[in-house]
């Protein structure tokens, strides 16, 4: 392929949009066990463009929200035609996902657990999410777009996490705690599952919780899996690690281990197809299942969610990026639609880890010492908490920077789609 190649064709009269052409690349997500050896991270993704039959690319024509050729960020691709053929509205992601899928085939590229695709005009170039337009005629425009009482949840569960090890809860007296975490009856958290981090190799302490249905928020019952963050020297060391995991592959038991657990929840308690990335493979299932933690808690969780395709919303976790050889550290790799990381600004946990490609929201600095900022308890009763329970909220609490896919899976916090990168 050309590697500067952009093919643009005249305006559209009728929409006023300039149309071009560009290319589909491929993400084939293997299984975790795969001839029933587990898969390490570095081995799970598989990116390439996909070709026809014939042998040439897999044309994409339409048009950008942002025509642009130095737009980057904040841009998608909306799909009129495919291979030069138009094709409707309701049949663009069928058809490419099947497109995708039969190349992979014929390539014997393994994708038992899913494939998620974007489009791309040059082969050096950034990766754009594809619309159809339908999806682009509903993304919101308004910034308000987060339900903060789910966000609140699933950061007290994140809480809850590192309770596991230390038994203290610090937030058991306080009201809004006790109505989104406990059971109605028995007024205690109703843990369905947890890992104890005093008797694996990997030491990591994680919990399976089942939160009620709260109809005065309009809150549905779900499963949510929190994993513990740092809280030790030995944590701090696989921080460290994980830093450096973009390069070099650290903690295959970790991988495992944490897979395994969240893989024995999954199977107790199938999720529904909302739970789930578009592309992934579905359990047909009817529980809402969320992962999610703190810093070190956060990347696990935001790893076994890549690995499963199912949403994770976590707090100040390092960055997460999945590459198929680390040879390709520095290029493109899989951007983690299902997952979003919320942070303060200043968390030097958050900024010197490498690239992020999870969807990121930012919060207000807590000031003073940067490492106050990656605080959990404090973010939670700084930010996340008055979010949720105030309806008049200052610019010291509300988002400073929001960067948000039009393709982000939605529900779990997130109600609207929409399009904001700055």
């Amino acid at each position: 392929m050309n590697d500067y190649l952009l093919i643009d064709k005249p305006y559209d009269l009728a929409s006023g949009k300039k149309r071009s052409t560009i290319y589909l690349i491929a993400y084939a997500i293997s299984e975790s066990y795969f001839h029933n050896n587990f898969v390490p991270q570095s081995k799970l993704v598989n990116r390439s463009w996909v070709y026809n039959e014939d042998g040439s690319y897999v044309t994409l024509s339409g048009y950008w929200y942002n025509p642009n050729f130095y737009s980057i960020t904040e841009n998608y691709f909306v799909v009129e035609e495919i291979n030069g053929v138009s094709i409707s509205t309701d049949q663009v992601y069928a058809h490419l996902k099947k497109l995708c899928e039969e190349y992979l085939d014929r390539e014997n590229i393994e994708h038992g657990q899913g494939v998620v695709f974007f489009g791309d005009r040059i082969s050096l170039g950034y990766e754009y999410p594809i619309l159809d337009s339908k999806s682009e005629a509903h993304l919101s425009q308004n910034q308000n777009v987060f339900n903060y009482f789910e966000i609140l949840r699933y950061a007290f569960a994140s809480s809850i996490a590192y309770s596991q090890e230390s038994n203290k809860y610090p937030f058991e007296h306080n009201a809004i705690y006790k109505e989104l975490m406990l059971d109605d009856s028995t007024h205690q958290l109703e843990i369905v599952d947890e890992m104890n981090g005093n008797t694996n190799d990997s030491r990591i302490w994680a919990v399976a919780i089942k939160v009620p249905a709260v109809e005065r928020l309009q809150l549905k019952e779900e499963i949510i899996i929190a994993f513990k963050g740092s809280t030790n020297t030995k944590d701090l060391i696989e921080d460290a690690k994980l830093t450096i995991q973009n390069f070099f592959e650290f903690n295959r038991d970790w991988q495992k281990e944490t897979f395994n657990f969240c893989n024995r929840v999954v199977q107790k308690f199938p999720p529904s197809n909302t739970s789930i990335e578009r592309g992934y493979k579905h359990y047909n299932g009817e529980h809402s299942i969320v992962f999610t933690g703190h810093s070190l808690g956060g990347y696990t969780a935001i790893e076994n969610a890549m690995r499963l395709g199912i949403k994770s919303r976590t707090f100040s976790s390092p960055a997460t990026k999945i590459v198929n050889s680390y040879l390709d550290t520095f290029s493109n790799s899989l951007f983690l639609n299902n997952s979003i990381n919320f942070v303060r600004r200043n968390d030097p946990v958050v900024f010197a880890s490498g690239r992020h490609n999870e969807n990121m929201v930012y919060y207000p600095s807590s000031g003073g010492i940067p490492l106050n900022n990656h605080y959990l308890n404090a973010f939670i009763t700084e930010i996340i908490e008055p979010l949720a329970t105030s309806k008049d909220v200052d610019g010291n609490v509300s988002p400073t920077n929001i960067y948000l896919s039009p393709i982000a899976t939605l529900g779990s916090g997130l109600d609207l789609p929409v399009n904001i990168w700055r």
